[in-house]
């Protein structure tokens, strides 16, 4: 009995060293040896992670997991190959999509601006409402449109431009009599010698030299001057000379190309400088004169007056006369539209002097300092009347207005006559000693006004 207990009780020793065997077997396989644990990566678990520490393993609770389940090696790998596969063909699509429809979207839209704008053209409209069009209106003048460099301006425009020197003979109470010299620029406006000029450039002068592009000099005799437009023309016996094309200064824009050419400080002939039309139609007095004038920041000097601005077609659209100076000033010089100077022109060679322009018959002093009152004896400042064709208007008489406009300088004065012609009969309202008398005056030709200012 005794006996067939220790057998029992070796047996179940037997089995449960058994089982503890398997036991230990069953954790030892279940669970992975530390080097064989999967390796941090984050966001999910991977047996190969993407991005690692150097040489660091991060470890996990020691709980139990079950990796029966896991999908072979290979098999993961295929599945992540597939699903790039796949992702890719979704990415082709989406950008396939997108090109099919931007293509669409822009035909759609090409052939609808197309349709709205031959119909809008044709005085049409479709849906009765107002066509409204977004695009900037580019109707701009040839000049700009086929616009040049200033290289070719220059090459086109430099052969017409001259220099000129003057000589005139001045009579002095001290000095005695003595020789003034003066220097300018002129344009060559026919191919037979006649030259554009301002009349500053030569009145007075009692001798006239031009120096053409290539440096033949020649002497110049005076066709004519208008001081009230600063245009004189002068000529030079000598054919088949490179003459400017005239421009259309109606036609110009702000911010045009321009090109100015000169004889600055009456020793640089043909020198070219560039710039822009900076303002149209701007009036100032020049002179004492009231002009209405093209600016330009295009660099002018004294001595390119009488010279050429032309635009980037090479054609002349202005005889530069004036240039505003001072410590502080700078780019601003202006010139004489050459459709005013036009008609100026043909007078002058034509008939030696403007015609068709009205005149009052009369000289006048403007008085606007308290020096030039002393001077003269009166106590007013004004326009006062120095000789008069008329004999109803006496000299000392000082005008007051003129139908009814006030006038206080000779600027007024001009300004009133340019909305009048020959013939038209004016009122003049004058003070005469204390008394304000109106007289009714016929406006005449100013050629007809031969009386001279001193």
């Amino acid at each position: 009995m005794s006996e067939e207990i220790r057998n029992n009780e070796n047996n179940f020793q037997n089995e449960n060293e058994v089982k503890e065997e398997i036991k230990t077997e069953t954790e030892n396989t279940q669970q992975p040896s530390q080097s064989e644990q999967p390796k941090y990566n984050t966001g999910y678990y991977s047996s190969e992670p993407q991005y690692k520490p150097s040489n660091t393993i991060y470890s996990y609770p020691q709980t139990a997991y079950d990796y029966s389940n896991r999908q072979p090696e290979q098999t993961t790998q295929k599945k992540k190959k597939e699903k790039k596969s796949g992702a890719g063909v979704v990415i082709l699509c989406v950008v396939l999509s997108l090109i099919c429809g931007f293509a669409g979207a822009f035909g759609g839209f090409v052939l609808f601006n197309n349709y709205f704008s031959d119909n809008a053209e044709n005085g049409e409209n479709t849906n009765g409402n107002t066509v409204i069009y977004e695009a900037v209106d580019k109707d701009l003048p040839e000049s700009v449109i086929n616009a040049g460099t200033v290289s070719t301006v220059a090459s086109t425009a430099l052969p017409s431009v001259v220099e000129i020197r003057t000589e005139a003979v001045v009579n002095n109470s001290f000095y005695g009599q003595y020789v003034t010299e003066g220097a300018g620029s002129g344009v060559i406006i026919s191919k037979d010698g006649y030259i554009v000029t301002n009349n500053h450039v030569v009145a007075g002068s009692s001798n006239i030299k031009v120096r053409l592009s290539n440096g033949d000099e020649h002497n110049a005799k005076l066709i004519g001057t208008d001081p009230q437009t600063d245009i004189a023309v002068i000529k030079i016996d000598v054919e088949n000379l490179t003459s400017a094309v005239y421009g259309d200064s109606s036609k110009l824009i702000i911010g045009e190309l321009t090109v100015a050419i000169g004889n600055p400080l009456g020793e640089l002939g043909g020198t070219v400088t560039d710039g822009i039309i900076s303002a149209l139609d701007r009036e100032i007095i020049v002179e004492g004169e009231h002009m209405v004038l093209l600016q330009t920041n295009a660099a002018v000097s004294p001595g390119n007056s009488g010279g050429g601005l032309f635009n980037s077609n090479g054609e002349l659209i202005g005889i530069v006369n004036a240039k505003s100076s001072g410590d502080s000033i700078e780019g601003l010089g202006f010139a004489i539209p050459i459709n005013t100077a036009k008609p100026i022109i043909n007078d002058l060679i034509e008939k030696g002097h403007v015609t068709g322009r009205p005149s009052i018959g009369i000289t006048i002093i403007e008085v606007t300092t308290d020096y030039q009152r002393f001077m003269y004896g009166v106590s007013d400042y004004g326009v006062y009347i120095q000789k008069a064709l008329s004999e109803e208007l006496k000299s000392g008489d000082r005008i007051i207005a003129i139908d009814g406009n006030s006038v206080s300088t000779s600027a007024d004065i001009k300004s009133i006559l340019n909305g009048h012609r020959v013939g038209d009969e004016i009122t003049l309202t004058v003070s005469r000693k204390g008394k304000i008398v109106d007289v009714k005056i016929a406006l005449i030709d100013s050629s007809d006004n031969k009386l001279s200012t001193k």
